[in-house]
């Protein structure tokens, strides 16, 4: 049997195939191996989306609750603002109240001070510290009240405050010296004699005329009776004289008692009758006399119970204000 062998030129068209089919081959195994690797980064990147997803969704669903926490958050925020108000309308209305009521009193034993009291001072200054707690609560619907208060002050304050406590020492260094003023001791002076009528012409009298005219001429020098009036000075005995002492201290003391009861009629009569019982009975010419009678005519003009200014309107502003209701 004869073989058949193919022609030597031949080979290089099978090593051209098979480099062919090589480079064939490592082709689809590098397309195949790209494929696979582009198919892992495609599911690699889609898990990537929906890891992506769930935290974009984990991270949306804590905004909602950051928002929603917010939002509730605001809402406390809100409601604590409306409690520190109300809280400090409490307090404000407390501080007001206190305030208020502290300055009622004051304003009560004020007007009691005037109307009972009779002391304008001591009103004034408790209207200024009435004044004072008004001013503390720093509210301005108290303006009028303090209004009335300021002229109520003024008003009070103008009346003219009599010196009791000087008028008092006063009468009692009086009372102490009024033993040492000398008493009206000189003598009366006697009475002038009544000019007697001229002797009667002797022409157209008879003898017993003439005789009867004589005898009464001689006997008007021998006495005479006659009214005097005046009073008797020089003639007291230490009893008496005692006595006017101790009565002009009694009008001394009942002055001075008069000035502390603030009795103004009695305190000016006591005066004046103290003054005339040193005009009457006491030396006028002594230096001590004359200054104890112009001292006791200065205390008897003394006002006592000067007229006071009608108060209690700033009271009823205030019991009537916006702290009443």
């Amino acid at each position: 049997m004869t073989e058949i062998r193919p022609a030597p030129r031949s080979w290089p068209r099978r090593l051209g195939l098979l480099l062919l089919t090589t480079v064939l081959g490592g082709a689809a195994y590098a397309w195949v191996h790209h494929e696979r690797a582009a198919r892992e980064q495609v599911a690699q990147l889609a898990r990537d989306v929906q890891r992506l997803e769930a935290e974009n969704a984990g991270t949306a669903r804590i905004a909602l609750q950051d928002k929603t926490g917010l939002a509730a958050l605001a809402t406390r925020f809100a409601a604590l603002e409306d409690k520190t108000a109300a809280l400090a309308d409490t307090v404000q209305g407390g501080r007001l109240r206190v305030q208020a009521a502290a300055a009622e009193l004051l304003l009560t034993a004020a007007a009691e001070r005037v109307q009972i009291g009779r002391d304008p001072q001591a009103a004034a200054r408790l209207l200024d510290l009435a004044d004072r707690r008004l001013a503390a609560a720093a509210d301005a619907r108290l303006s009028p009240v303090r209004q009335a208060i300021a002229a109520e002050r003024v008003a009070l304050l103008a009346v003219p405050v009599a010196d009791r406590e000087g008028a008092a020492l006063l009468l009692a260094a009086l009372i102490q010296r009024s033993p040492q003023w000398p008493l009206q001791t000189d003598p009366l002076s006697p009475p002038s004699a009544a000019p007697s009528a001229p002797p009667a012409s002797a022409a157209g009298q008879d003898w017993v005329s003439r005789a009867f005219a004589a005898a009464r001429r001689a006997l008007s020098g021998v006495f005479s009776l006659r009214r005097d009036d005046r009073r008797l000075r020089g003639v007291l005995g230490p009893e008496q004289e005692s006595l006017l002492r101790q009565l002009l201290a009694l009008k001394l003391e009942g002055a001075r008692l008069a000035l502390l009861r603030a009795d103004s009629v009695s305190f000016r009569d006591l005066c004046l009758t103290a003054g005339a019982l040193l005009a009457q009975d006491y030396r006028a010419a002594d230096a001590g006399v004359a200054a104890a009678r112009a001292e006791l005519e200065r205390l008897s003009r003394i006002e006592l119970n000067p007229p006071l200014p009608e108060t209690g309107r700033a009271l009823a502003l205030l019991r009537d204000g916006p702290e009443a209701r």
